[in-house]
């Protein structure tokens, strides 16, 4: 959270020492590249990980902070899943063994090798 923050202020503190044009064209670049990591490639990076819609990732992140502060950010996905999962299995009645389970860094294939 710090990295991208600092990185965002050495690039607008870089393009003010050209012009204030630069600088704020600088500002407004990140700042976009910024919202759309933020609210499009995070969550769907996330969202496929644990199997879960874009859109869910948003709201639990979103719900979490609002309601237990932003310690709670860090659990936010994994209670989503859990409680996506619990509902899976007792109202829609599927067996989550069933599934195809999403693989993320290698295929659970190579890891029973």
């Amino acid at each position: 959270m710090i990295g991208p923050l600092a990185a965002g202020a050495l690039a607008v503190g870089v393009g003010f020492t050209e012009s204030v044009e630069v600088g704020i064209a600088a500002g407004v670049v990140v700042l976009v590249v910024r919202l759309l990591e933020d609210y499009l490639v995070i969550p769907r990076v996330l969202g496929d990980a644990v199997g879960l819609s874009p859109l869910v990732v948003l709201v639990s992140v979103a719900a979490a902070t609002l309601l237990f502060g932003e310690f709670a950010v860090l659990l936010a996905i994994p209670m989503a899943a859990v409680a996506a999962t619990l509902f899976d299995v007792i109202v829609r009645d599927k067996d989550p063994t069933e599934e195809e389970v999403p693989t993320v860094l290698f295929p659970a294939q190579d890891a029973e090798r």
